[in-house]
């Protein structure tokens, strides 16, 4: 126990309103970082075929000072997040999290991503505020398995699909695209696909 009493007559008005005013910095700004990257990122952002390319038009150096800075800022707002999820502790700390996740650069994140935003809580806080913005809500992507393949009356290539959200199962079907038709092994019976389904209707699906 001496060393909570040490510690605690070492506090000092100063060191307490350090220690506040920097909570307070961190918090504003992971609430600052969440609007906008939340408000800015594509609808399609969590779409399997989502290819992100940051700042594509700028020098090297500008790219690679940016990228270093950007992972930087993602670590520490993970930090943040995790401190925000604690007990007691006010704030987002989950969106926090996810927004670090997806300002990082580190293979295999996509799969995290998609556990967080899928969470019914977090994808309101979201979709909630993009709406105030003008922004279409954001599109989600789940596992799924083909079960069949078929010809409609009119001609087209259809497959029928399973996924499963949140406990639930759903089937659907989907006419192929042009390029999906370029690929057809990745649409054969007991194929493992990517599935887009619409939040507020999650019966309405189609096939990545």
């Amino acid at each position: 126990m001496n060393w909570l009493y040490e510690f605690w007559e070492s506090l000092t008005f100063g060191r307490v309103a350090l220690g506040v005013g920097l909570f307070l910095g961190s918090l504003l700004l992971s609430f600052a970082a969440i609007g906008i990257v939340m408000v800015k990122i594509p609808a399609n952002y969590f779409s399997s075929h989502y290819k992100q390319d940051f700042l594509p038009d700028s020098h090297w150096s500008v790219r690679w000072g940016a990228v270093i800075l950007k992972n930087v800022l993602g670590v520490f707002l993970i930090g943040v997040g995790i401190l925000l999820s604690l007990p007691g502790v006010p704030g987002q700390g989950v969106l926090t999290i996810l927004l670090g996740l997806i300002m990082i650069d580190i293979p295999g994140k996509r799969p995290i991503e998609a556990r967080i935003i899928k969470r019914p809580t977090v994808l309101a806080a979201a979709n909630n505020l993009r709406e105030r913005y003008g922004k279409p809500p954001l599109e989600l992507i789940t596992d799924g398995t083909i079960v069949d393949t078929k010809i409609d009356s009119d001609g087209r290539e259809l497959v029928v699909f399973v996924y499963t959200l949140n406990g639930v199962d759903f089937e659907s079907a989907d006419v192929l695209t042009d390029e999906q038709k370029q690929r057809p092994g990745d649409y054969v019976p007991g194929a493992k696909v990517g599935i887009r389904f619409d939040t507020k209707n999650q019966y309405n699906s189609i096939v990545e």
